[in-house]
Order: structure tokens, then sequence, then C-alpha cells
């Protein structure tokens, strides 16, 4: 299997596995599971078209290493996916209200 198409099927695998978990466990979201959902599939899906970009580029054109891009773009898409899950997928709106008074 390519390294794309591994990605890929990873990628997908691991969206629907961790979003229950992250939504209960580590983020304790009281919000709305339907908008939750959207957003949390829209934010992977963002991450997934800049892995799928930075393998195209700097693997295809460039020529670098596919393991040695993935590890890299592993740890950079972890931090923006916590970033985007954290104050926008799952915010803390009690945090938010709180704030605003």
């Amino acid at each position: 299997m390519g390294p794309k198409t591994a990605m890929s099927v990873l990628y997908v695998t691991g969206v629907l596995q961790t979003y229950f978990f992250n939504r209960q466990w580590t983020f304790r979201h009281q919000g709305n599971a339907g908008a939750s959902l959207i957003r949390y599939v829209t934010a992977y899906t963002l991450g997934y078209f800049v892995n799928l970009v930075a393998l195209m580029g700097l693997v295809d054109h460039i020529g670098l290493p596919h393991q040695a891009v993935q590890a890299g773009m592993i740890i950079s898409i972890a931090a923006l996916l916590f970033l985007l899950q954290r104050y926008w997928v799952f915010p803390n709106t009690s945090a938010t209200m709180t704030e605003a008074n």
C-alpha cells in the first residue's frame, strides 16, 4: 500500500474512532453532539488535506523521503487538531459564558 493510501485509510479510521472519546473524556463537552461532530469532521478534513498537500509537495515534487515528511506532519497536524478541538470543536461554553459576564 502506498503512503498516501495508507494515510487516507488510517485517517478515516482514526476520525471515526476518536470523536466519542475526545468529546466525552478529553474535553468533557456538554454541547450539541451533532454540531460538534460536524466541526470535528471539518477539522479532521482540513488536517487530512494539509497532510496530503505536504506529502504531494515535499515527497512527489521535491523528493524528500515520505517517512521523514510524515513524521513531521504527525507532530504538526496533532498540534493543529488539538487547538481546533480545544477552541472550536469542543469549546468550553461555561468558561465562555463566565467571561462574557
